[in-house]
């Protein structure tokens, strides 16, 4: 395989000492050989920094960067910064990638290709999958795949277009992926399942019950704001905000009240409504690309809060999970 395309693998590091050596060890042995890997230590206070250094003295392709403490997305942005590859891919200190992840992202690059968008496999700690997803080619897949990673990124593409990462305190990633869907129709699909995700119940993204309840509102009005919806259908996106809304409650019925969590979705819902995308109230949508089981929640979530049970609906949601997980 001609290597011509040098990639550029960036990813932010923050107390990850039990994982980072792992996740390097996977960028290390990648088959696909012009690459290069920026660790961005994020004001680690363990021994994450002893660890990544000892990385970038072994290999010449390995650069660390350090910044105070302001969260994995100015990470991924000062790595972006200074990266010098034509394309750009993000990892998660805490998960892995196949060793022939990078070459079966190239292999689908076409010489306008923006964006690619791979699939990933999620194993708990005893090595059982919980989550198996390859993207198709479809409307719906660019609304499904928003996390960052598993991705490749034409870098002069995202800095051309002004993509970066915003501070939110919810959905920093599912900004960042929509922006940068909505500006191109370059984007090619690999299905293949290289990226690598370990659950862990202990992470910051895993534990919501020891967060502030957050609010996506104000990730939807940016998006709203910046996004060009324009290549989408009006159903796909109120579906689309719909699923959000419901799922940044559901994320969060652990550890905080049911009257909080009514309100912010009555706020989310009633903000929804008053775009009027499909100019009626709410419509109920069966996104056909979507799973069963989301698109009954979403349409249930949708039709609870029309006859005014949206919080009953949110309170019998709460008891099961606690049965759930007695």
């Amino acid at each position: 395989m001609n290597e011509v395309k040098k990639v550029s693998i960036i990813v932010p590091v923050y107390n990850s000492k039990k994982t980072i050596q792992r996740c390097c060890d996977s960028l290390i042995n990648q088959t696909y050989k012009n690459i290069e890997i920026i660790l961005v230590n994020d004001g680690s206070k363990d021994e994450s920094l002893k660890i990544i250094n000892s990385y970038k003295c072994k290999y010449d392709n390995v650069f660390v960067l350090n910044q105070k403490n302001s969260g994995a997305g100015a990470a991924r942005n000062n790595g972006l910064a200074k990266a010098s590859g034509e394309y750009v891919t993000f990892v998660d200190s805490d998960d892995e990638l196949s060793k022939d992840a990078i070459k079966n992202m190239v292999k689908c690059l076409k010489p306008d290709t923006d964006i690619v968008i791979s699939g990933f496999k999620e194993f708990d700690e005893k090595g059982n999958i919980l989550i198996d997803m390859a993207p198709k080619k479809n409307c719906w897949t660019e609304f499904k795949f928003t996390s960052t990673m598993f991705k490749l990124y034409r870098k002069k593409y995202l800095i051309d277009n002004n993509i970066e990462y915003e501070h939110f305190n919810v959905f920093e990633d599912l900004y960042f992926c929509l922006c940068a869907y909505s500006k191109t129709n370059n984007i090619e699909i690999n299905s293949n399942q290289d990226y690598i995700i370990y659950k862990n119940d202990d992470s910051i993204t895993s534990n919501f019950e020891n967060r502030p309840l957050q609010d996506c509102k104000n990730v939807l009005e940016s998006l709203n704001k910046n996004v060009n919806f324009g290549k989408y259908d009006n159903s796909t996106v109120e579906f689309f905000y719909l699923k959000t809304l419901v799922l940044n409650i559901i994320v969060q019925l652990d550890g905080h009240h049911l009257n909080d969590l009514n309100n912010i979705y009555m706020n989310d819902y009633n903000w929804l409504k008053s775009l009027k995308i499909t100019s009626k109230p709410i419509k109920f949508h069966w996104q056909k690309y979507e799973e069963f089981s989301i698109n009954f929640a979403v349409n249930f979530f949708n039709f609870a809060t029309k006859i005014h049970l949206n919080k009953f609906l949110i309170f019998v949601l709460k008891k099961m999970k606690k049965i759930r997980f007695k």
